[in-house]
């Protein structure tokens, strides 16, 4: 079966800087405050919408262009765009599920072209500063229904999916996966859970490492005109509320081997509004464009 939908982890997979949170705490000046409670989140003591919201509370004020600015210096892995791009061009949709933040994901899924990201959110108040409230998307140990949304979303089962993480949270994604690969395990019951693992964090050798397991999980012809940051066909199964298939945009439905299960309607209004953008699933709000 070929793969049609490839989900990463974000935080120690795509990007080199495995905890958002202790990242943000040590840049902002926060960590030593953080550890009045950063050991019971850690230990399971506090729920974790609990853990996010005393996360967000010691950033009360902080601009939003200032959390962008941190996050946009965190450097990917080794060969992580150039594998992102790989997968696109041999026709898979990409997602980002994280137990990060949000803002981090909406910035490297508009740098990748992923079509998805779900994550977790610090609110702003009208001035662009943190407000304190959060948003679970993503919590702890809660991966896994996230990876079947995504699934039905798409309509992609289990066995055309490929799942690449490297903490214990991303366990449940390789449950839910046909191939599922560690980059640099956390742990022995992360590797344990891998079919491929990647020693070092480094993304270069990820698509021969899986041409060598299967090389029929992988289309051995490039799709034509996809390219990273967006595109057509990305957005013909994305955008919320346009709805039809490539022919009503003057296409010939190039689109047709990912379809969803869903039906299409587009107009040209909704494409030029929303050509390139990635799309964000919040379990409280749904659907929406970053």
């Amino acid at each position: 079966m070929t793969l049609r939908l490839a989900i990463f982890d974000l935080d120690g997979t795509l990007k080199q800087e495995r905890d958002p949170y202790v990242y943000l705490h040590k840049r902002l000046g926060t960590w030593e405050a953080s550890q009045s409670f950063f050991p019971q989140g850690l230990a399971g003591h506090i729920p974790y919408a609990e853990w996010l919201r005393l996360d967000a509370s010691l950033w009360i004020g902080v601009e939003r262009a200032t959390l962008e600015r941190l996050f946009a210096e965190v450097p990917y892995l080794p060969g992580a765009p150039e594998a992102v791009r790989e997968l696109q061009q041999r026709g898979l949709r990409i997602a980002i599920v994280s137990t990060g933040l949000s803002l981090h994901a909406a910035q490297v899924a508009d740098e990748l072209g992923a079509d998805v990201y779900v994550a977790n959110e610090v609110l702003f108040d009208a001035a662009g500063r943190v407000s304190g409230e959060t948003r679970v998307g993503v919590p702890e140990g809660g991966k896994g229904p996230v990876v079947e949304t995504l699934q039905a979303r798409f309509g992609v089962g289990s066995e055309e999916t490929l799942a690449v993480g490297d903490g214990t949270s991303d366990v449940a994604m390789f449950e839910r996966a046909a191939l599922a690969v560690a980059v640099a395990p956390i742990s022995e019951q992360v590797r344990a859970a891998a079919d491929i693992v990647l020693e070092q964090p480094d993304l270069r050798p990820l698509i021969g490492r899986i041409v060598a397991y299967d090389a029929e999980l992988l289309r051995a012809d490039r799709a034509s005109g996809v390219r990273a940051g967006g595109g057509m066909r990305r957005i013909l199964a994305s955008v919320p509320g346009c709805e039809t298939w490539p022919e009503r945009c003057g296409r010939s439905g190039d689109d047709e081997r990912l379809p969803l299960r869903e039906p299409l309607t587009m107009d040209r209004e909704c494409l030029s509004s929303n050509y390139g953008r990635a799309r964000h699933f919040s379990p409280a709000s749904g659907w929406s464009w970053s």
